[in-house]
């Protein structure tokens, strides 16, 4: 009986353990569950938004050493799922080597700390905007979140997932959202926008939104792109133009606001290094360019010519297209030597002279050898097929003379190279600040572009016009040939529309890209290009360009009659009067020789007549009649 009741005790003992252990198993289970939900949850989260952002580089690094190796791993495996390729970094050599090319710079921390937080940062601040990515896995408010940003002044663009729990029907979720985050030079604002999906599963901004950011910015005049008015001696100053009015519609686009500052570095655009290398590491900059570049203002307001040169030292945003051009005053010359010779080319005229030389030498050269050759048929021949070349190549020159004198005079030079060649006789000089178009070919070594780049800096009245009004005097009073900037000569003729009547441009550019200039890998680069293709696309950039550039510059109208002035004849008195001065020098000589022989026939005339009358000799020659 005792036995009995200690083996049911010893059952009932067994069943509760077992009920405790299955307990204490599914418990764990179910703690295990909870976690990998949430585990899984960021790494999915984090996963489709790489995946349909078009990150598909992703580079996992924490500060945090002690973050679980099991989190990293597991977010690595699902991102590599996702097919987004994906390798674990350790911190250091993050910081040592951040050239990532295409890489994506994924943090992964449980929360921001002050001795995190600013590692972090200084790294994001080195990546190109929107390639960073801070995750933060512990629940926080947005208060936590940014206090630690307060302190951080420097330019960068990124986007932080946070967990935020949402006590919707009485339950405690975690919820993952996604946020940019801009910080910028020297400005205390921090500036974050909300992201949502849309239908194709890409996670974007829903309205780009600069809370009221004061942008600040320089420059210098560059009508009608740029200028300033009413400036009161401290160099602030109204500025007015075409880029002004898409700053300010891009302003009311992201509600921003903006001001500019005239540049006090002596009119320097500043496109070059004072010393050192061209980079951002090596060059000493100023002026208005060198303000951008070292980050002194935010924005370049104005259209600057994006090349190769200024790639990896500024960023672009595109606000106009555009172009160079040269342009000339048409007049006749001050003594054209080769009016009548143009209407051939200079080897037509060489065949002619050959031919001639040819045909004269088979009319004269035979008489040295025989002397009946002018009454043989081959003489006449020769001279009969002269006097037909002749009637022919007048035929032609009537009429190229004809054609010539009725249509528009040519100029002498149809390229950039051809002015370029033809100094000093005609003089190629650039307005100030068009240097970009002329330092790439000095710098490759191109003799005319190197003499050019040396008068430019050595004899400046023989390359720089200073302005407009300027330029217009000296192309109409000399032999100069101005090159500019297209858009700035259309807008001078729209606001001088009396100037238009005899400017010609003969040579224009491929368009280029011009645009806005704004410190390297700035964090405004995004927004502004944003808003910039929303004017393109409403039709802004034409609508501006009307009120401010003007139309199309058009060639002055061609006279329906040529009067030809003295200047323009000169060959035909030179000829004329070459020919009057041969004959006078001739006639000049048959006078001297005719006195002298005059008198010579009279001394031997009183020598010999008496010496003949008493003798009989041979009258001398000199009494003989003629």
């Amino acid at each position: 009986m005792k036995e009995s009741l200690s083996v049911l005790k010893s059952k009932r003992l067994s069943e509760e353990v077992t009920k405790m252990l299955r307990y204490s198993i599914f418990i764990s289970i179910f703690i295990q569950a909870a976690f990998a939900t949430s585990q899984t949850s960021m790494a999915e989260f984090v996963a489709d938004f790489c995946k349909y952002n078009g990150k598909h580089f992703v580079t996992i690094t924490s500060v945090s050493h002690f973050y679980p190796v099991d989190d990293i791993q597991h977010l690595t495996l699902t991102l590599n799922r996702k097919q987004v390729y994906t390798k674990s970094v350790p911190m250091p050599i993050v910081q040592t080597n951040l050239k990532w090319g295409l890489d994506t710079v994924l943090f992964l921390e449980s929360e921001l700390t002050k001795s995190n937080s600013e590692k972090i940062f200084q790294i994001i601040a080195k990546t190109k905007a929107k390639t960073a990515i801070l995750v933060l896995t512990s629940n926080a408010s947005s208060d936590e979140l940014f206090s630690d940003l307060t302190s951080f002044k420097r330019n960068s663009l990124f986007y932080m997932f946070c967990k935020t729990s949402n006590t919707a029907n009485g339950t405690d979720n975690a919820i993952w959202r996604a946020s940019t985050v801009l910080t910028l030079n020297n400005v205390d604002k921090i500036i974050t926008h909300e992201m949502v999906q849309n239908q194709v599963g890409q996670w974007i901004e829903q309205t780009p939104n600069l809370q009221g950011l004061h942008i600040t910015c320089t420059n210098l005049p560059w009508p009608p792109l740029f200028d300033f008015k009413d400036c009161d001696g401290t160099f602030n100053c109204t500025s007015t133009g075409y880029s002004p009015d898409y700053m300010d519609w891009m302003g009311r686009m992201l509600n921003f606001s903006w001001s500019c500052v005239k540049d006090n570095h002596k009119e320097d655009w500043g496109m070059e290094p004072i010393n050192g290398i061209r980079n951002l590491s090596h060059g000493e900059w100023t002026g208005a360019m060198g303000n951008i570049v070292n980050g002194n203002f935010m924005v370049g307001v104005s259209s600057w010519i994006w090349n190769i040169r200024r790639s990896g030292l500024l960023d672009f945003v595109v606000n106009i297209p555009g172009q160079s051009a040269m342009a000339v005053s048409p007049k006749p010359a001050k003594f054209d030597l080769g009016l009548y010779l143009r209407p051939f080319r200079n080897d037509a005229w060489h065949g002619c002279i050959v031919t001639l030389l040819i045909m004269l030498s088979g009319i004269w050269c035979p008489r040295a050898f025989f002397s009946y050759y002018e009454s043989t048929t081959a003489q006449k021949l020769v001279v009969t097929l002269t006097w037909f070349l002749f009637v022919l190549v007048h035929a032609y020159y009537s009429g190229a003379l004809v054609m010539f004198f009725a249509t528009e005079p040519s100029l002498p030079f149809s390229t950039l190279q051809d002015v370029m060649e033809l100094y000093p006789s005609w003089k190629l000089k650039m307005l100030k600040g068009m240097d970009v178009d002329f330092v790439a070919g000095a710098e490759r070594g191109e003799p005319l572009y190197v003499e050019f780049w040396d008068r430019i800096h050595n004899q400046p009245s023989e390359a720089v016009l200073n302005n407009f009004d300027q330029a217009i005097s000296e192309i109409r009073s000399h032999e100069v040939v101005m090159y500019a900037a297209y858009l700035q000569l259309r807008g001078y003729l729209k606001s001088n529309p009396y100037q238009n009547h005899d400017i010609k441009v003969f040579y224009k550019t491929k368009k280029e890209y011009y645009g806005m200039i704004l410190p390297y890998n700035s964090p405004l680069t995004p927004y502004l290009t944003q808003a910039s293709i929303s004017i393109l696309q409403v039709g802004g950039i034409d609508y501006l360009t009307n009120v401010w550039v003007g139309p199309e510059v058009m060639s002055p109208s061609s006279p329906e009659t040529v009067v030809l002035a003295g200047s323009q004849l000169i060959l035909c008195y030179i000829v004329v009067a070459s020919i009057a001065a041969f004959s006078f020098i001739v006639f000049v000589g048959e006078i001297v020789g005719k006195n002298i022989f005059e008198k010579k026939d009279s001394r031997c005339r009183h020598q010999n007549i008496s010496r003949w009358i008493n003798t009989n000799l041979e009258q001398p020659s000199c009494l003989k009649s003629p």
